[in-house]
C-alpha cells in the first residue's frame, strides 16, 4: 500500500512553475488525487503504474526567446500491463513486486506532449 501523502504537486492552479510550463495542465485540468473516477485515474494519475493515485510526473517546458512555445497534446500512455487489460491496473496487489502481478514498463506512467513553436 501506498503510503506518502496524496497532495497535488502545486497549490497553485497554474501551469508555471518557476518559468516552465507544465503540459498537462496547459491542455486539461489537475486531475483530483487519490480519485476514485476510472476515467481519471486512467488518464491523467500517473502514480503508481499498477493503482494510480497521484500526479507526479510531467513535461516542463521554457519559451524560447524571440519566440514561444505551446502543448497541442498531453496524454498518459502505459496504462495497461503486457499482457493485461484495460481495468486490471484499477485494484490492489499489483504492485511490481507481486508476483502475481502482470508486468509493467515503469513504476510511474508515461506522459506524451506534442509542443509547438509559435512565432
Amino acid at each position: 500500500a501506498l503510503r506518502e501523502p496524496i497532495e497535488p504537486a502545486s497549490s497553485s492552479s497554474s501551469s508555471s512553475f518557476r518559468g516552465f510550463t507544465d503540459a498537462w495542465l496547459e491542455l486539461h485540468p489537475e486531475p483530483e488525487p487519490g480519485s476514485t473516477d476510472k476515467a481519471v485515474r486512467f488518464n491523467a494519475l500517473t502514480f503508481p503504474s499498477c493503482n494510480p493515485v497521484k500526479r507526479i510526473d510531467y513535461i516542463l517546458f521554457h519559451a524560447a526567446a524571440g519566440g514561444g512555445v505551446k502543448a497541442t497534446a498531453c496524454i498518459v500512455v502505459g496504462q495497461v500491463p503486457a499482457g493485461g487489460e484495460k481495468d486490471e491496473d484499477l485494484r490492489d496487489g499489483l504492485g511490481m513486486a507481486d508476483l502475481d502481478s502482470p508486468i509493467w514498463a515503469s513504476d510511474h506512467r508515461g506522459v506524451v506532449a506534442d509542443l509547438s513553436r509559435v512565432v
